[in-house]
């Protein structure tokens, strides 16, 4: 059984179980966030009412969000966020899921533009628009952040995120940028970046060039393949 329990502490423990079982790798973790969702409330609060005695209602969803986990549906998916630089992004179908390794990116592209006055920032592949919009708000006035993206539907996201956290990022679907131009090849990237952008930002570069068995989530295929059937969206 997935999940049967009377008391949130025996759903809780059971749901961790569960996942153990299915081999992912942060089970706990994964655990409080399904089942908190599944009652609507925080994790945190989750851990104040652990001896709370569970409605039918409540332990159905939390079943249900438990199967589709199991089914390798990643959790922000099923929640509908994530965190990122200590915000809070939307993300769904269509987008990767924000991970703690792409904040090294924010890092270094904060290094690289500090002290610097009307800098052009260009994120291709925005996704969910994390790093534009982390950017935009980290920055402030000295940037000019734009994003770009080939999915309409990730740049929905990313413009529900630009909204709700208030970031001033300029939105662009390829193979167009207004004022820019077509996006460059290989070839003239380099002559783009001197000319209209002081920085740009491809987060698909941090799988492409560490796909291995040792590293590549399992979740990562199932986010890759909702995302663009072939080649992922930005992360």
């Amino acid at each position: 059984d997935v999940c049967s329990s009377d008391l949130a502490r025996e759903m809780l423990s059971m749901s961790k179980a569960f996942l153990e079982r299915k081999g992912l790798e942060n089970p706990r973790l994964e655990a409080d966030l399904l089942v908190a969702h599944a009652l609507g409330i925080e994790r945190l609060e989750l851990y104040m009412r652990l001896d709370q005695p569970l409605l039918a209602a409540e332990v159905d969803r939390a079943r249900d969000l438990l199967v589709r986990r199991g089914r390798r549906e990643p959790t922000a998916y099923i929640v509908g966020h994530r965190e990122f630089y200590a915000r809070d992004f939307q993300v769904g179908p269509g987008v990767l899921v924000p991970r703690p390794e792409t904040e090294l990116l924010v890092d270094r592209a904060r290094e690289l533009l500090a002290g610097r006055e009307g800098t052009r920032v260009l994120d291709v592949g925005t996704g969910s628009g994390c790093i534009a919009i982390t950017l935009a708000l980290e920055l402030g006035e000295i940037a000019d952040v734009h994003a770009v993206d080939i999915s309409a539907e990730a740049l929905g996201y990313a413009g529900k995120n630009r909204e709700r956290l208030g970031a001033a990022v300029t939105l662009h679907t390829r193979p167009g940028l207004p004022a820019f131009g077509p996006l460059p090849d290989r070839t003239e990237a380099s002559k783009l970046r001197k000319i209209d952008f002081e920085l740009i930002v491809f987060a698909q570069f941090l799988g492409a060039l560490t796909r291995q068995e040792s590293f590549w989530p399992t979740s990562l295929d199932a986010e890759a393949t909702v995302a663009t059937g072939k080649v992922p969206a930005g992360a």
